[in-house]
């Protein structure tokens, strides 16, 4: 261990990674959760110290088959944000913990991680929702947080 760095002083290691081409490095503990903790659980206390912000105007959500790849091209012709694409979407993405989670595990800190995004949406938002159930994402966490969001002013729905 080098006494020089940080992590030797902190008792952690260091895990330098690049999300995005931005150097985002993190220690092995920062969740500092309990080690019978399990990796979802893990990751769902990890949503909490991760940043799902858009700058105004760019949040832009979707919900029904086919619509993440409408919401995606959108959002880079348009410079808008999906969830994947915020700080805290591509730090999911590329997390090992994340990716070692069942589809159904990765589905709920999805969700979970709905929440902040949709709070933090501001100024004009966009939604492609073509075919969306009325018991999924969109519907139940998104929208209502959207609805009571003072910080929005335009919902524009793409079906």
């Amino acid at each position: 261990a080098n006494p020089d760095s940080l992590g030797y002083w902190m008792g952690s290691t260091y895990a330098p990674v690049v999300v995005g081409g931005i150097l985002a490095g993190g220690y092995a503990n920062e969740v500092n959760a309990p080690k019978s903790m399990s990796n979802y659980d893990r990751m769902l206390q990890k949503i909490e110290k991760l940043d799902f912000t858009t700058p105004a105007n760019k949040a832009v959500f979707y919900s029904g088959p086919g619509q993440g790849v409408r919401a995606n091209a959108f959002a880079q012709q348009t410079g808008g944000m999906t969830i994947e694409m915020t700080f805290g979407g591509r730090a999911l993405v590329a997390d090992p913990i994340f990716q070692s989670l069942s589809p159904a595990e990765q589905f709920k800190v999805w969700q979970r991680a709905s929440e902040p995004f949709a709070k933090s949406a501001s100024g004009s938002i966009n939604a492609f929702i073509r075919g969306a159930k009325p018991d999924r994402t969109f519907r139940t966490i998104e929208e209502p947080i959207l609805r009571a969001n003072a910080n929005i002013f335009r919902y524009i729905y793409h079906y």
